[in-house]
């Protein structure tokens, strides 16, 4: 998580990341699966996937 903002949390590197993981798929670059995507944001960060789906969620509105 070293490149991460100074004031950025596990949960808001997480989403930052899931956010630019999806734009890369979308745009072709790498393939989308979103369950091993978050496991794996989950597992890097320490946050839960419930947290983060939640987050996710929040952001998205």
């Amino acid at each position: 998580m070293s490149d991460a903002p100074p004031n950025e949390g596990p949960l808001e590197y997480a989403v930052r990341e899931y956010r630019r993981l999806f734009e890369e798929a979308r745009l072709g670059q790498r393939p989308w699966d979103e369950e091993a995507t978050l496991r794996a944001l989950a597992e890097k960060t320490h946050v839960t996937i419930e947290e983060l789906r939640a987050a996710l969620s929040r952001s998205s509105g």
